[in-house]
């Protein structure tokens, strides 16, 4: 289930580290995308998150981005699927300052400064056992 969570105000100091989302399942992964934008363009910025094998949509973003600010969408997806995440951006804002972080189950998988294009496989497979499994 996404959340959109945008800051009018800017950033002053990126430091690329997870916000605290909601929870999800045990079976299931938490992936959230932050993207920090900054006066440059950040209409060029784009993204989408798919199921990696059958390519699909699990989340993306064409436009909704202003001058300066932070959002964050975060993803409860199923833990036994791998997942691509495409960032696309302008050559003005691939120049700026922004940032974009992907993050799985609240850690730091992948982060840089914005891009002309950055892909991001999640190749995390979690394997849920309760504990009658286990004995």
């Amino acid at each position: 289930i996404p959340t959109s969570v945008p800051t009018t105000q800017p950033t002053e100091s990126l430091t690329l580290t997870p916000t605290s989302p909601p929870s999800c399942s045990v079976e299931e992964l938490q992936i959230q995308i932050q993207i920090w934008t900054n006066d440059a363009a950040p209409g060029e910025i784009q993204w989408s998150l798919r199921q990696h094998k059958l390519r699909t949509v699990v989340g993306e973003r064409f436009s909704g981005y202003s001058a300066a600010g932070e959002y964050i969408d975060t993803y409860c997806v199923p833990s036994d699927k791998q997942y691509v995440f495409h960032l696309h951006s302008g050559a003005q804002a691939a120049r700026s300052n922004g940032q974009f972080l992907v993050s799985v189950n609240g850690e730091r998988y992948k982060g840089s400064y914005l891009k002309r294009m950055a892909v991001v496989y999640i190749q995390e497979v979690c394997e849920y056992h309760d504990d009658a499994e286990l004995k």
